[in-house]
């Protein structure tokens, strides 16, 4: 800002000029960027969360969706935080933001309106017939221009589903067929349903492409449409995905039975047993330091004598604490072995009896 005022005043410049301040100020400002890429990349080496993790929780909560509330609302937002940013052959289309929040719905290419120069939000488009999406409006739009991609047929599919459900004007929705008021009030609603924010959502796709995926950092940059040095400095957390020491769940025990000491309800005092599950729910971990309810366990009527009960959280596994501990399989009895079968000995029975 002072760097333009110096331009389009002579009065000032002339003052400047004379006391040589402005290239002491052009100094402070290169300095003031290069201590604040130091500072991003010291914050981003501090980053112990398992954001390869959250993408696969991502994929996951989709599909749980898809089987509970598919072409919902709170589903769509699970398919574009997921699944529906693939293609139909399974590869990447785009890296999201808050990209979705004012997503005008068409059914002709031709109602597309080319954004003039001087607007400021809006001309965002999808096209449910084609499966087109055109967003013109967008934080790096000015350097990398609009995006211009098609929807898988899956995605296509969900989205045609739910305009049947619910015809409106726009993707998203607020409980009253409204779009979002700003960016801000649909990521709220994006954390409220997968409970990470769309921040933690780009570096999980940005740190699974590059460490898991391998794409190279430049094709990754281009997804997310920033430049190669900001996904480097800022997006990236190398060191906490390569190792394990940033892990939400303990891998060891998903899918495990447990004995689970009810405290309440028809089956209380009682000990079911139930398997471990990751929870996908939106108050597991958000981050490592944060406890939360990281297991979901499921029971099973049919282990527990036809008693069945609510899927119930956890922090950890096991947790005597919360009466939960691991199940052990009963050891099984032996089968009877020669010695015990009840069969008549060689010799007996009926024959000729022994001379006296």
């Amino acid at each position: 800002m002072l760097l333009i005022i110096y331009e389009k005043s002579g009065k000032l410049k002339a003052i400047v000029d004379k006391q040589d301040k402005l290239e002491k100020l052009q100094e402070e400002y290169t300095e003031s960027q290069d201590r604040g890429k130091v500072d991003d990349r010291a914050t981003k080496k501090a980053d112990e969360t398992n954001y390869i993790q959250h993408y696969k929780d991502l994929f996951a909560i989709e599909d749980l969706f898809a089987k509970t509330e598919y072409a919902s609302q709170k589903h769509l937002i699970t398919l574009m935080y997921s699944k529906g940013l693939l293609n139909s052959k399974g590869n990447p289309l785009l890296i999201p933001r808050k990209y979705f929040s004012d997503l005008e719905l068409i059914e002709n290419d031709d109602e597309i309106i080319i954004k003039p120069k001087n607007a400021g939000k809006g001309y965002n488009y999808y096209n449910y017939k084609t499966g087109k999406m055109y967003i013109q409006s967008y934080k790096t739009a000015p350097r990398y221009g609009p995006i211009d991609i098609k929807l898988s047929n899956y995605t296509k599919a969900v989205i045609k589903e739910s305009l049947e459900q619910r015809p409106r004007k726009w993707l998203f929705v607020t409980k009253d067929n409204e779009k979002y008021a700003d960016s801000s009030t649909f990521g709220n609603a994006i954390a409220d349903t997968l409970g990470i924010t769309v921040n933690q959502i780009l570096r999980a796709f940005i740190n699974y492409y590059l460490y898991v995926v391998d794409l190279g950092r430049v094709v990754v940059a281009k997804l997310a449409r920033h430049s190669v040095e900001v996904n480097e400095s800022t997006y990236t957390t190398q060191q906490s995905n390569i190792a394990i020491q940033n892990t939400i769940y303990d891998e060891n025990v998903i899918n495990k039975k447990v004995n689970v000491k009810i405290t309440e309800g028809k089956n209380k005092g009682m000990t079911l047993v139930g398997v471990v599950t990751r929870s996908l729910k939106p108050n597991r971990h958000k981050f490592n330091d944060r406890p939360g309810l990281a297991y979901s366990i499921k029971f099973n009527k049919n282990d527990n004598g036809g008693r069945i009960e609510e899927d119930e959280q956890a922090t950890k596994i096991p947790d005597a604490s919360e009466g939960i501990t691991m199940y052990v399989e009963p050891e099984l009895e032996p089968e009877p072995g020669p010695s015990t079968r009840n069969t008549r000995s060689k010799g007996k029975g009926k024959g000729k009896k022994k001379k006296r």
